[in-house]
């Protein structure tokens, strides 16, 4: 179930995470732009290489960003098929934490990782092209209604 959330349904997102991460994208992009001009213009095919690769995924992180910062956040609801973790690419000592619902991979703070199950109700509030995270709930059985993911699952005991 993936719906448009307007209005009283869903606490205001914060966009600060979506506009730092499309300044970035987009700092990152432009330098590579002009690294690949500058192989396509001398015929330095490593530069020209490097730029297009590194470009290419760069401008489309940028776009994707760029079209959250006036886009509607969506709220997506469904069960955790899988939660894990794995160390970023760039920085191998920090790990990045991941859950896949809806066919969707989500990243979370580690702190909502932690009160997560895989199998449990979720509704994840996110931005819907880059798939920013806002806001994470869960199902709690005991109290029959949904709770931040953040409490580590203290009502599970």
């Amino acid at each position: 179930m993936s719906e448009s959330v307007q209005g009283e349904l869903v606490p205001s997102l914060h966009r600060d995470q979506v506009t730092r991460s499309a300044l970035l994208y987009t700092l990152m992009t432009v330098p590579l732009l002009f690294g690949l001009v500058i192989g396509i213009v001398n015929l330095y095919i490593p530069l020209l290489i490097a730029c297009a690769v590194f470009g290419t995924a760069s401008a489309f992180l940028a776009y994707n960003h760029l079209r959250d910062l006036t886009a509607a956040p969506v709220m997506t609801e469904g069960e955790i098929t899988k939660k894990w973790t794995k160390g970023n690419v760039l920085f191998f000592f920090l790990h990045g934490y991941y859950i896949a619902v809806q066919g969707n991979i989500y990243s979370v703070r580690y702190g909502e990782f932690l009160g997560l199950l895989e199998r449990d109700l979720v509704r994840v509030y996110h931005f819907p092209h880059s798939l920013t995270v806002g806001r994470l709930e869960r199902y709690d059985e005991a109290e029959k209604h949904y709770v931040p993911a953040d409490d580590y699952g203290a009502s599970r005991l």
